[in-house]
């Protein structure tokens, strides 16, 4: 059986309420999809939300930067490089191929 990982994001890296994403290490993020493209039973893994909650909170306060861009819907410029980065070598990776082949 396949499985799709989901809701992953910044709160699995260990960043407390109220954070900036700035300090958040795309290393683990890499280190994550890398892991998934290793298990033979994983088909997919997404990001858990589109932008960072808002600044003054949802309606029962929190207010994660939990998204792939701000809430101004800027990039993340570490977290799109890491994103680059694996979904170019994702199929070399995966089947074990070298890249451009």
């Amino acid at each position: 059986m396949r499985k799709v990982v989901a809701a992953w994001g910044i709160l699995a890296a260990g960043l407390a309420h109220g954070a900036t994403q700035t300090l958040w290490p795309s290393e683990l993020y890499k280190g994550y999809l890398r892991s998934a493209l290793a298990h033979p039973r994983c088909a997919g893994t997404h990001w858990f939300q589109w932008s960072d909650q808002p600044l003054t909170g949802r309606g029962d306060g929190e207010n994660y930067p939990v998204g792939f861009v701000s809430v101004a819907d800027a990039p993340y410029p570490e977290l799109t490089a890491a994103s680059r980065e694996i979904g170019n070598a994702m199929y070399a990776e995966r089947f074990g191929r070298p890249q451009g082949k």
